[in-house]
């Protein structure tokens, strides 16, 4: 059984049962027959074969004479099937008058209550169907793959995890305030806080593409198959992965001779550099704790698709468009956390640049200055009207005069776009103007990096509407010179 195979289970009565299988069988599927509705308990081993299963159909007969109900046994059919509807891989085949468990009763079977053995369209379209499960060859998401959203308590987990990462960079940034007058070691600091950032940044960057196939489908909008069918073949956990941060240089940048914490002991009262020890030392195994967690909403996100994927196979619409939009409701909180820990950080990060005097407090309180873009005026906060300054000056350095004016045209509808935007929110849309144009002068291959940045990018010019139009254009533009 190489190629995959699928799993039956009946519930009720049917003469035709046999027939059936050795018709699916004929098309080349394998067939395990688990549990017979006139069965108490599933042959022995069994149940394996239904972990390992491309599919699941739940053949229901007619209902048994009353003498012979047997609560129990229809009972544990139904948690069999339960289970398969939750992981996406329930196919539902009526063959006669009994009722369907509650979940799977939401769906549309596959009607072959009046097939009497010979062709019938209702086969065509089952045998269709278990050939692209099996065919599909990643459905084994009961053994291999974890669990998916009908899992709450996953995404609860995610949100915890976002949450320690918060105040571990909190507490770290607070520790910082005591070396603001250390050009060198809160540049340490800003770049151990990195590590977290870019963890953000690659969970956000799954997140977005999951929502993306999410977003339009509450209003009526038609899903989008081929955007399921991406997904479940991608690996978001991976992506995590390898676009997260290493605790392990937090901890040497901490650690080393002459490092962060040698600074904090000169400065620091025995108690507060016991914090420090404490916050990093979280840090340091955040590798394996909350940084692996944050690695499994990914798996999470993956399986999500393949379940929804497998409603779609079976022609489940209206049970896809519930699932997807109960998805959404799901991810909203988790998504929204992970945007405010991201600008959070950009914040202590941004405090932590500033070496402070008498001067540069004075010029701090200056909100909004003017600057100058190929003859255009723009009135930006201080710190944007700094980036994107330092933005136009490199794409000057663009290997080609058309980037160089794309990037320049960018760097003019974003601060356009800033004036709409809140202060915070226009912040990390110049911090990602800045990381595009470095990526994209330097030629440096760095895909993470560039997604995430340009993710950043269609967000904010999502919520500036009409503002934000210049800014997507731009960046098809700009994606295309540099591919």
């Amino acid at each position: 059984m190489a190629n995959g195979h699928v799993f039956v289970i009946s519930i009720g009565s049917s003469d035709r049962l046999d027939l059936l299988i050795d018709q699916v069988a004929r098309s080349g599927i394998d067939v395990i027959v688990g549990l017979r509705g006139d069965e108490a308990i599933p042959p022995t081993g069994s149940l394996h074969m239904m972990d390992t299963a491309a599919a699941i159909v739940l053949v229901v007969g007619d209902p048994p004479a009353p003498d012979q109900v047997d609560p129990g046994r229809d009972g544990h059919a139904g948690q069999l099937a339960e289970r398969a509807l939750t992981a996406g891989l329930l196919v539902p085949v009526r063959l006669g008058q009994a009722a369907f468990p509650a979940l799977s009763g939401r769906l549309a079977p596959v009607d072959l209550h009046d097939w009497t053995g010979g062709r019938h369209p209702e086969l065509d379209r089952l045998v269709r169907v278990l050939h692209r499960f099996v065919a599909r060859r990643h459905g084994r998401l009961f053994q291999n793959t974890g669990y998916n959203l009908g899992y709450p308590w996953l995404v609860e987990r995610s949100q915890q995890m976002v949450s320690e990462l918060r105040d571990l960079t909190r507490r770290a940034g607070q520790l910082g305030d005591l070396l603001l007058d250390d050009n060198r070691h809160t540049s340490d600091l800003i770049t151990a806080l990195d590590e977290v950032g870019v963890t953000y940044e690659a969970v956000n960057t799954a997140l977005a593409q999951f929502m993306s196939a999410v977003r339009d489908t509450g209003t009526g909008t038609a899903i989008d198959h081929a955007a399921y069918h991406r997904l479940a073949r991608q690996s978001l956990l991976e992506q995590i992965h390898n676009g997260r941060g290493s605790c392990t240089r937090i901890e040497r940048i901490y650690a080393r001779v002459g490092g962060l914490r040698e600074a904090l002991q000169a400065v620091a009262s025995p108690e507060l550099l016991a914090e420090a020890d404490h916050v990093f030392g979280q840090f340091a195994t955040a590798d394996g704790d909350l940084f692996a967690r944050l690695e499994e909403l990914g798996e999470t996100l993956t399986n999500e698709a393949r379940t929804i994927e497998g409603l779609l196979i079976t022609g489940q619409e209206d049970a896809a468009r519930q699932r997807i939009i109960e998805a959404a409701q799901r991810l909203r909180p988790v998504e929204e956390s992970v945007i405010r820990a991201r600008r959070e950080l950009r914040e202590i990060q941004d405090r932590l640049g500033y070496t402070r005097s008498t001067t540069t407090m004075e010029v701090a309180t200056v909100n909004f200055r003017t600057i100058s873009i190929s003859g255009g005026v723009f009135h930006a906060p201080v710190m944007i009207a700094d980036r994107i300054e330092r933005t136009v000056i490199t794409a000057a350095s663009a290997p080609t005069a058309e980037l160089a004016a794309a990037l320049t045209n960018l760097a003019e509808a974003v601060a356009t776009m800033s004036a709409t935007l809140p202060e915070d929110e226009a912040e990390l849309a110049a911090h990602d103007l800045e990381e595009v144009t470095n990526l994209a002068t330097s030629g440096e291959n760095k895909p993470a990096r560039w997604r995430r940045a340009i993710d950043g990018l269609l967000s904010a010019a999502k919520r500036a509407a009409d503002a934000g139009a210049p800014v997507v254009d731009l960046i098809a533009k700009i994606t295309q010179l540099v591919s």
